[in-house]
């Protein structure tokens, strides 16, 4: 045990670590703490991005599940029938139709390079005899299903019904077994031939609405169509649809009656081409710098016309491509328009076949803006130009949250000017504040706006989101300051009414900046001192910051609103 000298030495020796231990373990207290915040966020993001309501249904039908003859397919086989599923969503019901009392896996496989599948997910569901219906969450517990799965079942026991009519589908067979695990080898290569063996289950897999998507106008055309939708003559509202006029022009469109310039938004519709011979658009409807992006169903072909100023003659063709499939009469297609900053993207989807073929122009990759195709500006609409179309339903979308920390919204210097002169569109002051917020922020910039234009936005751009802080960085192409002091009195209004908090720029070059950023200095909320930020040697012109002066512009916004960061 030793002497009590070594004993008192012993004890001295681990009085004096205890301190180099303690930090220890408080170290590994912050650790843990750390570990556990980081799985907290990634619960957050996962519910957000998974779990948030569901928006479109999409259906999958091996088959009839109200059958009523046929024969039915054998037990004691696993089936993997050759349709990949087509989108991401949650399952939500499951629909057959069997032949006894007993248990059914449904399940869902990925399909390897070599031909072998890996089973994904099952779920065992008791039967009784005929139709059956299951919901999830009630009948079996709901779980993700992801795009080009394979839909499968197995049951030793219950045979389940081969409608001799409707949907047949070719199939995999795996003879006598009940497929799991990986690397699962098939005894029976796909059919040759569509069987009237068929699958008999529907699949409602839901496409989940994810937190980077607000839907801000909703078109469904039910009896009644909204009163902010303009139509000009010929257009008729059918049932569940508006039908097109029997001649078309560039003089003939519908549009929601509202002005956007968002930095990432998209149009959505669905429409079914009645006549192979039709030729429409969507398009941003406005006086300068409006988009037409057209599907000529005749060439084949999806166009994106120059900038566009709302009249009745076409403007020249900037970018095309080729579809390469057909048209089918009365069948229906996905066709979207997304603006993302510089970027146009122009898609058009086949739902049935789910064929899809995508245009992209980026207004940054050309030198001069006669060869821009617009910057999306202004109401989003269909133009019907020939042939017959029904548009089943049209939305205009953000690609960001309702709810984001941020709004920001002025004019050129907060959208960007000419991206083709070294800044593009991530350089922007506007994108790093975006980009130091992990994407909670609407950035909604105008070249050439002005107080009142930003009024004019209002609705569409700001009131539509539940921001914390609404950052105002407008008055440069002001020239009356009481024009200016009203407007920007009633823009501060505006974002007290809401629950935000003001932010507010001052301006580097204006006719009214020493007025204006005195007035705003004068104000109770923070101000961005964007004109101590700015000098002669980090600007592209008078009015525009090159890459060293949006950087400038950050740093600034970072010191004088640090609040907006916590």
């Amino acid at each position: 045990m030793g002497t009590a000298y070594d004993r008192e030495k012993q004890f001295k020796k681990d009085v004096e670590v205890i301190p180099e231990r303690l930090a220890s373990v408080e170290e590994n207290v912050a650790s843990v703490e750390a570990a556990t915040t980081n799985l907290e966020n990634d619960t957050t993001n996962y519910k957000n991005q998974v779990q948030m309501p569901y928006t479109e249904i999409e259906s999958y039908n091996f088959g009839n599940a109200a059958v009523t003859g046929g024969s039915t397919g054998p037990a004691g086989s696993t089936r993997i029938f050759n349709r990949p599923i087509g989108k991401d969503g949650w399952l939500r019901k499951i629909n057959m139709f069997v032949n006894a009392v007993g248990t059914v896996k449904v399940k869902f496989f990925t399909k390897n390079n070599d031909d072998t599948f890996n089973l994904e997910r099952e779920v065992s569901l008791t039967t009784a005899i005929g139709l059956n219906t299951y919901v999830s969450d009630t009948d079996f517990n709901g779980f993700y299903v992801k795009r080009n799965w394979y839909l499968g079942y197995y049951s030793a026991d219950v045979a389940v019904y081969c409608p001799s009519t409707g949907n047949k589908w070719n199939y995999w067979t795996k003879s006598g077994t009940d497929a799991t695990g990986e690397n699962i080898v098939i005894n029976l290569p796909p059919t040759t031939q569509k069987f009237d063996y068929a699958l008999n289950i529907d699949i409602d897999v839901m496409t989940i609405k994810h937190s980077n998507k607000h839907i801000i106008r909703s078109e469904k055309f039910g009896s009644v169509l909204q009163s902010d939708i303009v139509t000009t003559s010929g257009w008729t509202k059918g049932t569940n649809g508006i039908q097109s006029p029997t001649t078309g022009g560039w003089d003939s469109y519908f549009y929601y009656d509202i002005y956007s310039t968002l930095d990432k938004s998209k149009i959505a519709t669905r429409i079914q081409v009645k006549d192979v011979t039709s030729v429409f658009a969507l398009i941003r409807k406005y006086t300068t710098n409006g988009t037409v992006a057209e599907v000529n169903c005749v060439n084949k072909t999806l166009k994106f016309y120059a900038s566009w100023s709302g009249g009745t003659t076409a403007p020249s063709v900037k970018a095309s491509v080729t579809i390469p499939f057909d048209f089918v009469v009365d069948r229906e297609y996905i066709v979207e328009l997304e603006k993302d900053a510089s970027n146009n993207i122009f898609t058009l989807t086949d739902t049935v076949t789910r064929q899809s073929v995508t245009l992209k122009y980026d207004n940054a990759s050309v030198t001069t803006t006669a060869d821009y195709v617009g910057k999306q500006w202004g109401a989003p609409g269909v133009m019907f130009l020939s042939g017959s179309i029904f548009v089943k339903s049209f939305e205009l979308v953000s690609l960001v949250p309702k709810s984001v920390k941020n709004v920001i919204i002025g004019d050129s210097i907060t959208e960007g000017y000419l991206f083709d002169k070294i800044v593009t569109p991530d350089n922007r002051w506007a994108a790093k504040v975006r980009d130091k917020l992990n994407g909670s922020c609407v950035i909604s910039g105008r070249g050439s706006g002005d107080s009142a234009d930003l009024l004019l936005r209002w609705d569409s751009d700001v009131a539509n989101f539940n921001p914390s802080f609404v950052t105002v960085f407008i008055g440069t192409n002001d020239t009356t300051y009481d024009t200016w002091k009203a407007n920007i009195d009633t823009i501060i209004a505006n974002i007290l009414a809401i629950g935000a908090e003001p932010i507010l720029c001052a301006m580097k070059t204006s006719t009214i900046k020493t007025t204006a950023n005195t007035y705003l200095r004068s104000l109770p909320y923070t101000v961005v001192g964007f004109d101590y930020a700015l000098s002669t040697e980090i600007m592209l012109d008078s009015y525009h910051p090159n890459i060293a002066g949006h950087q400038a512009m950050f740093e600034q916004y970072l010191i004088d609103a640090p609040q907006v960061f916590y």
